[in-house]
């Protein structure tokens, strides 16, 4: 077992200011494979919600709409949601059909939960007006080759929040939230 901080500091990590999305992230890496195991760059995703219809209820009757995240990255932290027209709202994660709370889930390690969906879930607190806009911002990690192979060559990886293990992200339960979908 290995904790994910211990790794990533035995790692060189260099951050571009230039990369905002995968192409531009993958290049950085490629361009930089002598100095660096990892690289980090940062993303703004802006989205509109157009129709209320097309989004769900939950068991509360509350409108909420899930962000699939993509898997472009390795590595996922830092992730902020704004909405740019003045929405009341909350935010959770939704790991593996398990909803979670925000403040206890610092990060997520895609490369390591192949078998999960990774979705952020805006759950309005009043119904939304028309074109609900929103921004999600994070920091996302590549890893080298001989990096990505070391890390899942580990049977269980540690982060602050939970176990990764098996392809599957855990999380103690006593210790955090959690509402079954």
């Amino acid at each position: 077992m290995i904790n994910i901080k211990e790794f990533l500091n035995s790692k060189r990590i260099i951050h571009s200011e230039k990369a905002n999305d995968s192409i531009s992230g993958l290049q950085f890496l490629i361009e930089n494979e002598k100095i660096a195991d990892i690289i980090t760059f940062n993303t703004c995703i802006q989205f509109s919600l157009v129709n209320v219809s097309d989004l769900k209820k939950n068991n509360e009757g509350l409108y909420f709409y899930e962000y699939n995240m993509k898997r472009i990255g390795d590595i996922v932290d830092n992730i902020k949601v704004e909405s740019l027209s003045n929405s009341k709202y909350y935010i959770t994660y939704n790991i593996g059909d398990i909803n979670y709370t925000t403040d206890k889930i610092n990060e997520f390690i895609l490369l390591l939960a192949p078998y999960q969906n990774f979705k952020i879930r805006i759950t309005f607190l009043e119904t939304p007006n028309q074109h609900a806009e929103f921004i999600i911002s994070l920091r996302q990690y590549f890893i080298d080759n001989k990096s990505n192979t070391e890390l899942l060559s580990f049977n269980c990886v540690c982060s602050d929040s939970g176990v990764y293990n098996g392809g599957i992200y855990h999380i103690d339960s006593d210790s955090l939230h959690k509402n079954e979908l």
